[in-house]
């Protein structure tokens, strides 16, 4: 009853109900990456609020865990779409590669995911397998909307968004860029992990990638 009322003290041009799809209502893309899946039965409500820079002295510190897969009732998943089965994920260094990103609903009932804002999902990239140093995070940068935004997710339904990560041919790192967790990945291996920005401890990873020189 408590969600209802919120609900409904919003103001009805704020309130989306999409049952049996959702659209895009413009060409406009969605922030927070490229929505590879329309098809989840979802209601959302949001509250509007003017665009904001993200502030680029601000950082997440989060380290994602360990098996995190699956929490609440939702799974993350996370994969490389261009990678081989089975066989880590190899790339010319130069280039950028895609990552999709998925939360499914396990559960038979709806699942309340709340956002701080309109990004949706992250991408984290280690150099070492343990998690200790953060080299990249595809949000480092970016813009968002600060609005507070509330999803039910219905049962089996999924949200779904394809981020792209860049590379360098460089076999260095400008001394400006080193703390810069922007910064392409140059030659060498990582570890990416995709997080869920409604609950950053709910992971999948990793995938081990290896840049490879030109």
């Amino acid at each position: 009853m408590r969600f209802q009322t919120i609900l409904f003290s919003l103001p009805a041009s704020l309130i989306l109900v999409a049952c049996g799809g959702v659209t895009p209502t413009s060409p406009k893309p969605l922030p927070g990456g490229e929505p590879d899946d329309f098809n989840s039965p979802i209601s959302i409500t949001e509250a509007a609020a003017p665009s904001a820079t993200k502030d680029p002295t601000f950082k997440k510190t989060i380290t994602v865990p360990k098996n995190a897969q699956e929490k609440n009732g939702l799974r993350m998943l996370v994969r490389i779409p261009s990678a081989k089965p089975n066989e880590d994920f190899r790339i010319r260094a130069g280039t950028s590669f895609l990552v999709s990103t998925l939360v499914k609903n396990l559960s038979d009932n709806s699942v309340r995911i709340a956002y701080g804002t309109d990004q949706r999902f992250d991408i984290v990239v280690y150099t070492d397998p343990d998690q200790r140093d953060v080299y990249y995070r595809w949000g480092e940068h970016r813009e968002f909307s600060p609005a507070f935004q509330e999803m039910m997710l219905a049962g089996g339904a999924t949200i779904s968004r394809m981020l792209e990560v860049p590379t360098s041919a460089s076999k260095t790192v400008l001394p400006e860029l080193e703390n810069d967790l922007g910064k392409a990945l140059i030659p060498g291996t990582y570890y990416l992990w995709g997080t869920n920005e409604g609950d950053p401890f709910l992971a999948d990873g990793p995938i081990k990638v290896i840049v490879e020189e030109q």
